[in-house]
């Protein structure tokens, strides 16, 4: 009885520790600072489909590279496209970077065996972009694996019409993302559908655009 009273004692006294829950351990990944893999992107937009590759160890603006459809077939429209995708093309796929909207008190809706999904109201936390700048009008839905937290699906949709800007209004939005484990075990953007219907300068609106991420390699470290 005293070796039982003792061991019971013992276990009182210890710190207690539960498990994360996957929202938590959601947010405690490791962040990706370093690029280490190009990749493949095909876009569409219902115009034609856009094949290229990006290297996001190369300087910005020199990072995408078109490969389809061929240079010479490209018209002045297409061409000042071209410009604005090049300028703007980065690398980040990775889907942690998602995580500054999520708020650590995201509410569970819903769960399987293996996943659970979360909805939430975007927080444009401290990094500003053109999510950010339309959070507040959005409603946000995130799935993750449950014993790792990994990110498998990030949603942003709007639920009523709002005006981003003055002569602008968006009646329509949805974003969402698909994520898959990258050769290094983080959780990279594997597929984006992107809609979004309102008026703009008294012009109206309709895009659709897909984007998928494919064939990761590597980027070997100069000697």
């Amino acid at each position: 009885m005293k070796r039982l009273s003792l061991i019971i004692a013992t276990l009182m006294a210890a710190p207690l520790s539960f498990a994360q829950t996957p929202l938590e351990a959601f947010h405690s990944a490791a962040s990706i600072d370093a690029p280490t893999y190009t990749y493949d992107i095909q876009i569409n937009n219902g115009d034609k489909d856009i094949y290229g590759i990006i290297n996001p160890s190369a300087p910005m603006g020199e990072r995408l590279t078109i490969t389809s459809p061929a240079e010479d077939d490209w018209s002045k429209k297409f061409r000042k496209r071209a410009k604005t995708m090049r300028k703007h093309a980065e690398g980040n796929i990775w889907c942690q970077q998602f995580s500054h909207m999520v708020p650590e008190d995201a509410d569970l809706i819903s769960e399987t065996d293996t996943t659970a999904r979360y909805a939430f109201q975007p927080q444009q936390g401290d990094k500003s972009d053109d999510l950010s700048e339309i959070a507040e009008h959005l409603d946000g839905f995130i799935t993750l694996e449950k014993t790792t937290g990994n990110i498998y699906a990030f949603e942003m949709i709007s639920t009523k019409p709002f005006k981003p800007m003055v002569m602008a209004k968006i009646n329509d939005f949805q974003l969402k993302v698909s994520c898959a484990p990258a050769p290094n075990g983080f959780m990279h953007i594997k597929h984006i559908e992107t809609t979004m219907k309102g008026k703009a300068m008294a012009k109206s609106i309709s895009q659709h655009e897909t984007q998928t991420i494919s064939n990761l390699q590597e980027i070997t470290p100069a000697p």
